[in-house]
């Protein structure tokens, strides 16, 4: 046949059946075809490129479909070949007790128990005695398991030579290769190939329960106890069987598919139009039952078919939210997956388009916490005594993952100003919401490589906004600021280079955090500890940066920071060197106001009032280090009598606790005092009394006379003695006495 007689003698059988025309427009999710002919909308159809494409797509389907049949009749032909040899030796012991013979030596080849069923006669009327009913009904399902057998496999081999012809040469044309597909898959369908196939495995499982049943039987007549203890797993076995076939007409989600429950489903649609989804009667009235069994078409071809209508079924009864389904199934098909650009470019958009307004997002969240700790490189169970807590999940720092690790970062942020922005969350679920994405954001930016610090600074810019309120109600709520704090240390020039007003805002809000951590009963925890650290590196890291203006908000933070020394509130004593050594620090190049150095002052007299240690002396000599930068550029008016008033009182109470130094410690702080006295003497001179100056000479001198003379700190105090001393005269305020005239003779 020519190549034109085939076109014709297509083109009528295209004309005769008008479904088929439309065989490139089918749902490409189908099953049975599996077809993707976008690719012909992009090639003409009467050039042989684009027969060539149709070609290739439709024929790679139909032989994997063929493969798929052929590798599944194998199986069933080897089952069915030990199947068959199995049962036919069985046959041949038993089928003797259906021969009604009275001799001996027929009866020799039965079982006692069976050979006393049979009626022997050795009467000469010569009637034959019945054979018995046990036997009959053994004997008839062995021997119809046999042949249910032989079937499947004779069946089995018809269909392999079928489907050996079914795929074409490769010799001929595209054109032509496509048309014979059209022809053999019509074909196919026509003549039900597909239910053949299914048919066979059906075959042999009912051969199998023949079996088993038959053997039961037998068993019974030998031995009650053996036909029990046979029973029992026989009748499991065919309890389950008719289960898992009848299980996935009820439930949609049920994996236990197989032909005959496929049967099962199309027997029950066919009278009843049941769909799966309980929703419909199964019993109407006689008249429209019978209507509906004649009128009923069946609208799914396969499983597939059947998944797509429940899930069409659940979209129009509004059972479920496009966005939790969308998450759901893209957090599964990680799970198996496990490709990065399918988490970018996939599963993070879904989320994107999560709202806090959906009644479905705690379900999100939910499948939020699945994804990250699927992803998660270690995940430890909480080491809280809370059940329900938890894990802990980490990552670690690697390059070939830092892709991955970025993307997920970008996620759990999201979800966190998600969560932070939604007002419908009770205030506790918010709480341990934020709690735990702030924990995977923190182990996350803990795995990204240094240079990677976009991920911060979008957490920074969110917190920063005037439009983000979301603050902890007490210490025990967790703060983003925590996690921006921790990793201060590591993006240092990156928040250094953010703009002025911003940084001024961050430390604003972390010293707020410090403040309700410090006031909290359990501030002495490990983890508030470890968050006060965090917290004060990153508050130093602000006011350290020289190359920003100083602006209103930064002045507030250095505000609050003298305020939280001044104040009586308890703060450990790390703490409380910090802060001391970022008030020097801060003095050094800014000038802090009256009421910053009332606050100094404050902590001075706290510090006078406690036992020495070196700690002690250090934080004094701090701290009147930055009230001496401080005083020296303060310009004079009142704000500056009212620090030297409190100054003044400050200070002699140091002077009083010197004795209580040892000889080492003094030194530093010696030095401290006389550095704010000096100031004090070029400044406020009248304010200065002799009773002031001769205890601090005394002071001095006591000090000095157990050190050696050439000792360098026993000459910076005296120095400074005398420095102070210069002061004075130049103010025209008091003389020195001539003990100190003899120890500046001697310097």
């Amino acid at each position: 046949m020519t190549q034109v007689d085939m076109t014709d003698s297509s083109n009528m059988a295209e004309k005769t059946d008008q479904r088929d025309e439309t065989i490139f427009m089918r749902d490409p999710e189908r099953e049975d075809t599996g077809l993707t002919y976008e690719s012909v909308e992009e090639h003409d159809p009467t050039n042989e490129s684009g027969w060539r494409t149709v070609a290739d797509k439709v024929w790679k389907h139909e032989k994997a479909t063929v493969a798929g049949w052929n590798g599944q009749i194998d199986t069933l032909l080897v089952f069915a070949g030990l199947f068959s040899a199995v049962l036919t030796a069985f046959n041949v012991q038993c089928y003797p007790a259906l021969q009604p013979s009275s001799s001996p030596q027929a009866l020799l080849t039965l079982p006692t128990d069976l050979a006393g069923h049979v009626l022997i006669s050795t009467s000469p009327t010569g009637t034959t005695p019945p054979v018995a009913v046990s036997m009959i009904v053994v004997n008839t399902l062995w021997f119809l398991a046999l042949v249910l057998s032989l079937i499947a496999a004779s069946v089995g081999i018809s269909v392999k030579q079928w489907l050996a012809s079914y795929i074409p040469p490769a010799t001929i044309t595209s054109r032509q290769s496509t048309r014979l597909w059209h022809l053999r898959h019509r074909g196919l369908r026509r003549w039900r190939v597909a239910a053949i196939v299914s048919m066979l495995a059906v075959l042999l499982q009912l051969a199998l329960m023949l079996f088993l049943v038959g053997l039961v039987v037998l068993l019974w007549t030998l031995n009650v106890v053996v036909a029990i203890v046979v029973m029992v797993p026989v009748a499991l076995l065919i309890v389950l069987s008719v289960l898992v076939a009848i299980l996935p007409t009820f439930t949609p989600d049920c994996p236990f598919r197989s032909p005959q429950a496929w049967w099962i489903y199309l027997l029950l649609h066919r009278l009843t139009r049941f769909d799966g989804t309980l929703k419909k009667r199964l019993f109407e009235t006689r008249r429209h039952f019978l209507q509906r069994v004649w009128r009923t078409v069946v609208v799914a071809r396969d499983w597939l078919d059947r998944d797509n209508n429940f899930l069409r079924s659940q979209t129009r009864e509004k059972i479920s939210v496009s966005a939790l389904d969308t998450v759901s199934v893209l957090v599964a098909a990680d799970h198996l997956v496990r490709d990065d650009e399918f988490l970018q470019e996939v599963i993070i958009p879904a989320f994107d388009v999560v709202n806090t307004s959906q009644r479905d997002f705690d379900a999100c969240l939910r499948a939020f916490y699945a994804l990250v700790q699927a992803r998660a490189h270690t995940a430890h169970p909480s080491s809280s005594i809370v059940a329900g807590d938890p894990p802990t999940m980490h990552w670690f720092r690697d390059e070939m993952d830092s892709g991955s690790v970025a993307a997920m970062a970008d996620l759990t942020l999201d979800m966190l100003i998600k969560v932070a922005e939604d007002v419908r969350l009770y205030r506790t679920t918010q709480a341990r919401d934020m709690s735990r994405i702030l924990a995977i954001l923190q182990a996350l930016l803990a795995a990204l490589p240094r240079s990677q610090s976009r991920v911060l600074l979008r957490l920074i810019d969110w917190y920063c906004e005037e439009g983000t309120t979301y603050r902890p109600a007490h210490a025990r709520e967790e703060d983003p600021v925590e996690v921006i704090a921790q990793h201060a240390a590591r993006y240092r020039s990156k928040i250094k280079a953010l703009p002025a007003r911003k940084q001024a805002i961050l430390g604003s809000k972390a010293m707020s955090r410090l403040e309700q951590l410090l006031q909290d009963p359990a501030s002495e925890s490990f983890r508030h500890r470890q968050a006060e650290r965090g917290l004060l590196r990153l508050i130093g890291g602000i006011l350290d940066n020289r190359q920003s203006p100083v602006t209103k908000e930064s002045n507030d933070v250095v505000l609050r920071l003298c305020r939280l020394l001044g104040d009586t509130t308890p703060i450990s004593q790390g703490t409380r060197t910090t802060l001391i050594w970022l008030a020097a620090r801060v003095a050094a190049d800014l000038t802090l106001d009256a009421e910053c150095l009332l606050h100094l002052a404050a902590c001075l007299q706290q510090l006078a009032k406690e036992p020495h240690n070196d700690i002690r002396s250090q934080n004094t000599m701090c701290l009147c280090t930055a009230i001496e930068a401080s005083l020296d550029k303060m310009a004079l008016g009142g704000e500056l009598t009212a620090v030297t008033q409190q100054l003044l009182c400050t200070l002699r109470d140091l002077l009083d606790s010197v004795d209580r130094l040892d000889r080492y410690g003094i030194f530093d702080y010696l030095r401290g005092i006389l550095s704010i006295y000096s100031v004090l003497a070029r400044k406020q001179a009248h304010f200065l009394t002799s009773s002031d100056v001769d205890k601090l000479e005394i002071c001095v001198a006591a000090c000095t006379e157990i050190w050696p003379q050439d000792l360098a700190e026993a000459q910076t105090v005296r120095e400074k003695m005398a420095g102070l001393h210069r002061a004075l005269q130049m103010a025209s305020f008091v003389t020195p006495s001539p003990h100190f005239e003899l120890s500046c003779d001697a310097v």
